[in-house]
């Protein structure tokens, strides 16, 4: 589990940024977590998956790897393995709302 210094959306926040610190920026400008909502994993993948979701191409492998029943450690795996660069290349709907 992730600690309330490290947050599991920070974590997404870096992964991406090792890829594209600008990628990072929107990142946290578009998705915040707010504790009221709950489980923070539950709330990161559905921001993700209503984004992926509106996306033009499949997103089916990259949706896949956002579930809730593995590890902090495996899910992060496998976020920077099929998510983090699908999402640098192609970005999500809600960061070209902003452009």
């Amino acid at each position: 589990m992730m600690t309330a210094t490290h947050s599991l959306s920070e974590r997404i926040g870096e992964l991406l940024g090792q890829r594209n610190p600008q990628a990072e920026q929107l990142w946290h400008q578009h998705f915040r977590y707010n504790p009221a909502y709950g489980n923070e994993r539950r709330h990161i993948n559905e921001f993700l998956r209503l984004q992926l979701g509106a996306m033009p191409m499949d997103t089916t492998t990259q949706r896949e790897c956002l579930n809730t029943d593995s590890s902090d450690a495996d899910y992060l795996r496998h976020f920077e393995t099929y998510v983090a660069p699908f999402i640098v290349k192609h970005g999500l709907p809600a960061w070209r709302q902003m452009a």
